[in-house]
């Protein structure tokens, strides 16, 4: 793709979250990140999918992603925050 931008991103990173290898969509939001392109809530949305299905290792990776992105008091990102730490016993 020779312009990536969130929203282009944020599809990508969303469809491999629900198919498998979740870990790629994981790939993918890091490098999001690397290249400079902000994320926002649809971004951190596929990236907590992700985390929910791939246990507890995650968990607290995927809520530091909120902090870092200033996200953690967003209702739409909190709420499947939740459901990340239930689905890996917290």
């Amino acid at each position: 793709m020779p312009k990536r931008d969130a929203a282009s991103l944020n599809t990508l990173i969303d469809g491999l979250a629900q198919g498998s290898p979740t870990r790629d969509a994981l790939g993918l939001f890091k490098r999001m990140r690397v290249e400079g392109v902000r994320a926002n809530e649809v971004t951190v949305l596929g990236a907590l999918l992700a985390c929910s299905q791939l246990g507890p290792w995650w968990r607290g990776r995927c809520g530091g992603v909120c902090g870092e992105e200033g996200l953690d008091g967003n209702v739409q990102v909190c709420n499947p925050l939740i459901d990340v730490y239930v689905k890996c016993g917290q």
